[in-house]
């Protein structure tokens, strides 16, 4: 197995190791350092150090002193969290940046930053001091990293997670910390990934150029991460947090991990995961109702150490000694039996269907590389040459493959872990007990095994699909609709418009499915009042069908397709998706078309069941359902604002039919990889659907009044630790415009920048910021700025101080310098242009602002708006809407018992 040409490999005389993938992501390159370093590799004295390290990359280094880096990144246009983030897990520790596609000027700044980081890092005591202080916020708040894996139970890693202990974080001194970053940040153990559109020779040059000038190490880790796979460890102390798992009982088999380098190796990870798929299905057939579900995966816990990983569950009263019972008693049936060659086939054919579906991907992803570099030398492979190595493999197994994989799982050492405190424990579920149990698996005499194809069938095989009712949808001929433009938008994006009005954007991009659907402005607020809530959570079952077609039929034959239907109704829009697999596009277009112009009516017997089941748990849901009541919004009708649930089945379907074929002002959007006849296909199924238009209602657009004063309210959650939230509103005296929504997106990334520059940088105080720009339009114009943070409790007063003495007085008299405006105008492109493409970006957000400001928004013309944009429009902007005597002001408590 050798490395595909799509990856460029390559390794500098000091060690470090880089990767070129020149095709990823549309719009932006991803720049990565990681290091092979993660919590793990830390003794029990430098609990914490990999992250801490992580932190101070951004607090100075020789070429980018003091917050000269982040400086930098900002001038780039990247957002801390959104273009620059750096995380640290219990193998490995990354810095990811994102580019502008093609921009070897910020590339090149990048690698500085790189550089500095590998090697040239201050780690003085000050910024130290600061940033143990953020660390320590982010393990008050629970952040991620706080909990360490429970296969580490019982071994001298017990208890090691990412975050580290206080006591650890608060006894760690510069000095310390730079004999960790000295041992651990040197080239051999790092990496440089470059994943997008660049040039690739210039890119291999470029890190030649810059990071051959690191110095070597001088001295070798010959062993990085403790082997863990040579004891066996047994537990009754783990308590499961989910107290639905509390009967869970986990047995997790360890071996040493092994390189995928060779066809080999290659074929030995696919017996693992055959084996693993064929012991889980066993676990529950045979368990005689003493086992529920069972979950069997293989996954490597650092390097050298990978484990197979069995939770067996029961929540019905099984206790744990009879689940263990069953596990080793399947276990004796495998080792005696082994496993039959119609199984084998089964599972091997259910997971070739899985790969089939990359076949054609000639391109490797980001992960490749990483994978490759962490793993020591794993060969990437795209989906097309997996799936040719797979068939290969899977036309030689035999049964007698699976002997030796079945000896190491019963032989080898195991963690067993469980909750003593569990009704499913007894006193005589002991160590010894488990042990002696295990041991005997070679002695447990069993019957045979016959295997039984599985009920659960998500997907239809070719075969079943041979006796299906419906073989095809059809659509009665039409002539299609006169196309009057195509304009190109951008790559592989155009705009088709109709003589009859309709406008349609197909987006040839590649991706697993193809989705078509409708949006537009009409929005939860035009459904009676007493009617929304269960309007809006019976969306998916109000329709019963389509056609002449048998609503049971229906269903079936689109499951066998992979078909879905989505409708989707908020406070800001509606919208009507319909997605499959690109190669029944054809069939896509034709439900989507079916299910707007020939739907009809569900069952009212199955719809009032299917509501009832929504009430039973209606008050779990109530936050899920809750939405903005305005009094003086339209309605579809003039009924009562009560809801009979007794007539509910045809009103709904009233209501969702009107949403549906009020298309006059509705975007319809197309995606995936298109055949070549789309557009013809779009013509005749979807531009003549007749367009109807919700009649218009007599609606009171007067803003209303906002309240005055500063209004301060205090609410419970769930969550650990608070949330500030501080919420201006303005009524503009104008039309508002895209320029103002990018305006207003400068002052809530400005505000953010600020929040942590002053807040989390210099006093150390938050953990989590996040700010918001939104602008309504509709029935009434409004722009909102939410500026919010994640606080320890006891630091609430002195925060909110800070913030507004630091951060919103300045802000609400305009303070913003000449450098600060060009950053935001270089955040604005970055967000805007840059990740244009990006899926959710594309088809959420763009689609959204299109249906808001009535046109479509190219990149060049967004492009075009930002450049316009000048100081005077931020300060202008910024001084209205940051009103210091007029804003609601929130916080978000924890409490227990909530």
């Amino acid at each position: 197995m050798e490395i595909p040409p799509q990856m460029t490999i390559g390794k500098l005389s000091n060690g470090l190791s880089y990767y070129i993938l020149p095709k990823g992501d549309k719009g932006k390159v991803r720049l990565t350092l990681i290091s092979n370093t993660g919590a793990l590799a830390e003794t029990p004295e430098q609990h914490g150090y990999a992250h801490i390290l992580e932190h101070m990359a951004f607090n100075g280094s020789k070429n980018f002193p003091g917050k000269a880096s982040s400086d930098a990144l900002e001038d780039m246009g990247m957002r801390q969290g959104k273009e620059y983030t750096a995380a640290t897990s219990t193998i490995n520790t990354q810095y990811d940046l994102y580019i502008p596609e093609n921009n070897l000027e910020y590339m090149r700044k990048t690698f500085l930053l790189f550089k500095d980081w590998i090697h040239d890092l201050e780690l003085n005591e000050k910024s130290l001091e600061m940033e143990k202080k953020v660390i320590i916020e982010e393990m008050n708040l629970g952040g991620g990293g706080s909990t360490a894996s429970p296969f580490l139970i019982g071994t001298k890693m017990d208890n090691h997670d990412v975050l580290g202990d206080k006591e650890s974080i608060n006894s760690a001194t510069a000095e310390n910390l730079r004999t960790f970053y000295e041992k651990h940040y040197t080239p051999d153990q790092l990496a440089v990934i470059v994943f997008g559109t660049i040039d690739k020779n210039k890119a291999k040059q470029m890190i030649e150029e810059i990071f051959s000038k690191i110095p070597a190490s001088t001295s070798k880790i010959t062993t990085k991460y403790p082997d863990l796979t040579q004891e066996t460890i047994v537990d009754g102390g783990y308590t499961y947090r989910d107290l639905s798992k509390e009967t869970s009982l986990t047995i997790a088999s360890k071996r040493a991990s092994f390189v995928i380098d060779n066809y080999e190796n290659l074929k030995l990870s696919y017996i693992n995961r055959i084996f693993s798929e064929m012991l889980e299905k066993r676990l529950e057939q045979l368990s005689n109702g003493t086992i529920s579900q069972s979950n069997v995966n293989i996954t490597t816990l650092m390097p050298g150490n990978q484990i197979t990983n069995v939770r067996l569950r029961n929540p019905r009263g099984t206790s744990y000694k009879q689940m263990f019972d069953t596990f080793c008693s399947v276990l004796a049936q495998i080792n005696q039996y082994g496993f039959l060659e119609n199984e084998i086939n089964y599972y091997s054919n259910n997971i070739l269907t899985r790969i089939e579906k990359q076949k054609n991907t000639t391109t490797l992803s980001y992960s490749a590389a990483e994978k490759h570099f962490l793993s020591g030398g794993d060969i990437p492979l795209t989906g097309q040459e997996n799936h040719k190595y797979s068939q290969q493999i899977f036309k030689e197994l035999k049964p007698t493959d699976f002997i030796q994989v079945v000896d190491n799982f019963i032989h080898d050492h195991k963690t067993i872990f469980f909750d003593s405190t569990s009704t499913a424990f007894s006193p005589d579920f002991t160590r010894e007990y488990i042990l002696k149990k295990l041991s005997a698996v070679d002695q447990l005499k069993t019957s045979p095994y016959e295997f039984k194809t599985p009920s659960a069938v998500t997907r239809l095989s070719p075969n079943l699909s041979q006796n299906l009712a419906i073989k095809t949808v059809t659509v009665a001929d039409k002539k299609p609709a006169k196309l009057e433009k195509r304009i190109p938008l951008a790559e592989n994006l155009i705009l088709l418009k109709y003589k009859n009005g309709f406008s349609v954007i197909l987006n040839n991009t590649p991706r697993e499915y193809t989705v078509i659907k409708a949006i537009a402005k009409e929005n939860l607020n035009i459904i009676p009042k007493g009617d929304r809530e269960y309007f809006k959570n019976s969306l998916n079952f109000i329709d019963g069908g389509y056609g002449n077609y048998n609503s049971k039929d229906i269903n079936t034959y689109e499951t066998s397709l992979g078909i879905l239907k989505k409708t989707t109704l908020s406070n800001n829009n509606f919208e009507y998706k319909v997605s499959g697999l690109p190669e029944n596009f054809d069939q896509i277009i034709k439900i989507f078309n079916l299910s707007i112009t020939d739907a009809y009516k569900q069952d009212e017997a199955v719809f009032n069941r299917k509501l009832n089941s929504y009430l039973k748990v209606k008050a779990k849901a109530e936050n899920d359902s809750t939405f903005v009541e305005n009094n003086y919004l339209p309605t579809i009708s003039d009924e009562k604002d009560t809801t009979n649930i007794d007539t509910a089945a045809e009103r709904f379907f009233n209501y969702n039919q009107i949403l549906k074929k009020d298309l006059s002002s509705s975007l319809i959007y197309i995606s995936g990889t298109l055949p070549k006849n789309a557009v013809e296909l779009v013509s005749k199924y979807i531009a003549t659907i007749p367009v109807s238009k919700i009649k218009p209602f007599k609606t009171d657009s007067t803003p209303p009044s906002l309240p005055s004063g500063i209004i301060k309210n205090e609410i419970s959650w769930k969550r650990r630790g608070c949330m500030v939230i501080h919420l201006f509103d303005r009524i503009p005296t104008k039309p508002l415009t895209f320029k103002d929504e990018l305006i207003l997106e400068a002052i809530a990334q400005y505000s953010n920048i600020k929040m942590l520059q002053v807040i989390r940088e210099k006093y150390g105080l938050v953990y989590s910021t996040g700010t918001t720009g939104i602008i309504k339009k509709e029935p009434y114009e409004l722009c909102t700025l939410s500026i919010r943070y994640m606080i320890d409790p006891l630091n609430i007063e002195q925060s909110s101080k800070i913030l507004q003495e630091e951060v919103l007085t300045p802000m609400s008299t305009g303070q913003i310098t000449d450098r600060e405006v060009q950053q935001l105008k270089a955040i604005l492109k970055t967000t805007y242009i840059t990740s244009f493409f990006d899926e959710k970006q594309i088809e959420e957000e763009w689609l959204n602002r299109n249906i808001k400001y009535n046109t479509v928004l190219t990149p060049e013309f967004i492009k075009n708006t930002i450049s316009s944009i000048t100081a005077e429009d931020i300060k202008k902007m910024m001084k209205e809407v940051v009103d210091m005597k007029n804003y609601h002001l929130t916080i978000r408590k924890y409490e227990k018992n909530n």
